[in-house]
């Protein structure tokens, strides 16, 4: 149970909203048909293409990226970041994420930590796609990176575009009165390909592999055999799968062990 917040839903490919108010009321069909608000249904490119295409059809000055689970905490989320983007002259600002009832003890931590409870905007070193808003202008400038995921992360750092192009680091804010509600499972499946996925990106940024050998994964596994083992051992075999697709491990060490004794 997700205490309360609604499933995710795909919306339509033809939907029409109204803006959303402050204090939205029930919208009447006519109002739906006399509203500017569309969604396109964009094809799936991997998070960094399929974001900086749909630019294309952007002609605001700022661009709101979300993803379909986070919920949105109360009806001012976009106000607090039009402001503190704004008023403090950033390019984009991040929102902050609290977990759904339902979380685990370690996700719960974890984004306490990254998106911390707090009042008045503060620059940050921190882009999360969660929910961010952008200035259109910035991300023409300096286009996402053409990466699957992780765009978010090396786009914060300078990276832009094909071939992860390096230049000047993005003026980024966090705003934690924006709040949306946002957590994944623990699952070691899932967490397995998105770590391997990010730490894959992390390399190609230039950043040192986290596990650089098998000996370096055999002695971390201890610190992963707990209540959270799963989730752990799946975040640890990801950086190492990321290592080994990088070049950096002999690619006959296979993970298919461990993988059917953990299902």
């Amino acid at each position: 149970g997700g205490g309360g917040v609604p499933p995710p839903q795909r919306p339509p490919s033809d939907l029409r909203a109204a803006p959303w108010a402050q204090t939205a009321p029930p919208q009447t069909p006519d109002a739906l048909a006399r509203s500017t608000l569309v969604a396109h249904d964009v094809p799936w490119e991997g998070h960094g293409p399929t974001r900086q295409g749909a630019l294309a059809h952007v002609t605001t000055p700022y661009v709101l990226f979300t993803v379909d689970d986070a919920v949105p905490a109360h009806a001012s989320v976009v106000r607090h970041l039009r402001e503190a983007l704004v008023a403090h002259d950033w390019d984009a600002v991040t929102a902050r994420q609290v977990p759904r009832a339902d979380a685990d003890p370690v996700t719960r931590a974890r984004l306490a930590a990254w998106t911390p409870q707090g009042g008045a905007p503060q620059p940050t070193d921190r882009l999360d796609h969660v929910c961010a808003l952008h200035r259109t202008a910035a991300l023409r400038a300096r286009p996402l990176p053409d990466v699957v995921t992780a765009e978010d992360w090396a786009w914060a750092r300078g990276f832009s575009g094909p071939g992860l192009q390096a230049g000047p680091v993005p003026r980024l804010g966090y705003a934690p009165e924006a709040v949306v509600v946002h957590s994944h499972a623990r699952r070691f499946g899932s967490l397995r390909a998105r770590t391997r996925a990010e730490h894959a990106v992390r390399q190609a940024c230039g950043e040192a592999p986290t596990v650089p050998d098998l000996g370096a994964f055999l002695r971390a596994v201890p610190a992963c055999l707990g209540r959270d083992a799963r989730g752990a051992l799946g975040e640890l075999v990801g950086q190492w799968e990321s290592t080994r697709l990088a070049g950096g491990m002999p690619r006959r060490e296979s993970t298919a062990p461990l993988r059917r004794r953990l299902g």
